[in-house]
């Protein structure tokens, strides 16, 4: 089985695949400060969204990363091309990204 290492830092996300990934997602972390995070299975693309629906905030989102500021204005719920969604809640320019989801 195998498995990707996510490296967030600051509001930035990179996902690492392959035979270095989890040595490269670490030096990255322990060059600019941040987290690494062990998902599996590896995913066969990187999610992109394709379709945007906006609608009045809705509550908060599950995310790795809660950002309370992003609260109160307006939650997108965004799908990729393959059918997996995640909801984003947005408040000026503060975001909280939640987990892409399929649906079974």
């Amino acid at each position: 089985m195998k498995v990707y290492w996510t490296a967030f830092y600051g509001r930035s996300e990179y996902t690492f695949q392959g035979r270095n990934a989890k040595r490269d997602a670490h030096r990255l972390v322990k060059r600019f400060g941040g987290r690494v995070v062990r998902e599996g299975p590896a995913i066969k693309h990187l999610h992109k969204p394709k379709t945007f629906v906006s609608r009045c905030f809705s509550g908060p989102v599950d995310s790795y990363r809660p950002n309370p500021r992003a609260h109160g204005w307006t939650t997108v719920e965004q799908t990729c091309r393959c059918g997996s969604t995640r909801l984003v809640n947005v408040n000026q320019q503060q975001k909280e990204l939640g987990h892409w989801q399929t649906e079974s």
